[in-house]
């Protein structure tokens, strides 16, 4: 930051006296003053230059912050639409182990029938060839 040095002096008039008022020399107390004016101007510099600092933190800090938000709620909306897709395959997989069982117990009493049927179906053949 640039220090801005002020080396004018307020007159009693209020008005500004030019810088070299004794005939091209300066006085002590002039030249405290403007010291006193240049000191004030770097302190208020840094301050505001610490602010500064402070603030562009804050900036990024707060961008940082909406980013991993933004981020962290897109994470939700996957792993939520991931615990759906898996509720319904879970769902459609029981469906799928009904059925298959109500088919094997069909074909078990198919293959039993049939069994009975050709059992008693021999035993009569047998009997009438006797």
């Amino acid at each position: 930051m640039d220090v801005i040095i002020e080396e004018h002096t307020l007159s009693s008039e209020g008005g500004t006296a030019p810088p070299h008022g004794n005939n091209g020399r300066r006085s002590g107390k002039s030249n405290r003053s403007s010291h006193r004016r240049s000191q004030t101007i770097v302190a208020a510099g840094d301050l505001e230059m610490e602010q500064l600092e402070k603030h562009k933190e804050v900036e990024e800090l707060h961008s940082e912050l909406q980013f991993t938000s933004k981020a962290l709620e897109e994470s939700q909306e996957e792993a939520w639409l991931a615990a759906r897709i898996g509720q319904t395959l879970l769902q459609r997989n029981h469906e799928l182990d009904v059925e298959s069982e109500l088919k094997f117990v069909h074909v078990r009493l198919v293959y039993d029938g049939n069994f009975v049927a050709s059992s008693t179906a021999h035993r009569l053949c047998c009997q009438t060839n006797q």
